[in-house]
């Protein structure tokens, strides 16, 4: 039986497909240019080392870009994000009746923003376990340990749904059932992960 359903954010919630495509444009970075900045920084921003207005920081000495000192990094990267709305309806539908929360590697102050913007359902989680505030990330061992320990329910009555293939095998190594969302075809997802519910039950 599944009691408690752990939902990611990007690529569940939101398509971030199109991330750091209005910051690249409205400062002309070639875009392979950027990433490799990101590469550099993206385990430090991800376990909350440094915030996201930091890291476009660290960006502007690094490229020698002499614009942007109050350029609002984060609020113009997630501008890039597009809304999932059948997955917001569909955790809306369901808190009340199981145990809901959140399990995301994301960046500092992001989620409450995408919360304000009705990008991630504002609801009553039971748990949210943000890696920038934990300090540890998926698929680290401990992000599973602590987010477990938390949902304080056997480990094959947590659901664990996420976009990546690598963070749904170590649920799956911890005894958690998990399915992986089709960030492309939510509806189709969605329609599998009541099948994994209703057959959880039987």
């Amino acid at each position: 039986m599944i009691k408690f359903i752990y939902f990611d954010v990007g690529g569940v919630f939101v398509n971030c497909e199109n991330y750091f495509k209005k910051v690249t444009s409205d400062f002309k970075i070639p875009y392979d240019i950027f990433l490799k900045q990101w590469d550099t920084y993206n385990d430090s921003i991800t376990r909350g080392k440094i915030a996201p207005q930091e890291f476009w920081g660290k960006v502007r000495d690094n490229l020698q870009i002499i614009d942007g000192a109050t350029y609002d990094f984060l609020e113009n990267w997630i501008s890039d994000y597009i809304f999932i709305s059948p997955s917001s309806d569909f955790v809306k539908g369901i808190s009340s009746t199981y145990r809901v929360g959140i399990l995301t590697n994301i960046y500092e102050g992001m989620l409450s923003r995408l919360m304000q913007k009705g990008l991630v359902p504002s609801i009553k989680y039971s748990v949210i376990i943000d890696s920038s505030e934990v300090h540890m990330k998926k698929p680290d061992a401990e992000i599973y340990e602590l987010a477990q320990k938390r949902a304080n329910v056997a480990p094959i009555e947590i659901l664990l749904v996420d976009d990546r293939e690598d963070f749904i095998k170590v649920a799956s190594n911890f005894g958690w059932q998990a399915i992986q969302f089709q960030t492309n075809n939510p509806s189709a997802s969605i329609k599998a992960i009541k099948k994994m519910i209703a057959t959880a039950q039987i």
